[in-house]
């Protein structure tokens, strides 16, 4: 669970870059802030991306994706995710 999480620029609550696949199962990001890219959760330059029931609430990102932002990687698979007021 990721709460109330800043970054001064990408991945409010994580950032990954540069890496293999990426698979989280319930994983919950509220409230998190980025002052560029992916408020809850930024994923760049990596494989495949798979979150399973995730949920995301109220996070914000100054540029682009306030839930999420994924860019230069694998398929990305949202099954059950929830993205409530993020922007």
């Amino acid at each position: 669970s990721f709460s109330e999480c800043t970054a001064g620029y990408e991945g409010g609550g994580m950032s990954v870059s540069n890496s293999g696949d990426v698979s989280l199962e319930g994983a919950s990001f509220s409230e998190c802030t980025a002052s560029d890219d992916g408020g809850g959760m930024f994923v760049e330059d990596s494989g495949d991306v798979s979150l399973e029931r995730a949920s995301f609430s109220e996070c914000t990102a100054g540029y682009e994706g306030g839930g999420m932002s994924v860019s230069n990687s694998g398929d990305v698979s949202l099954e059950g995710a929830s993205f409530s007021e993020c922007t």
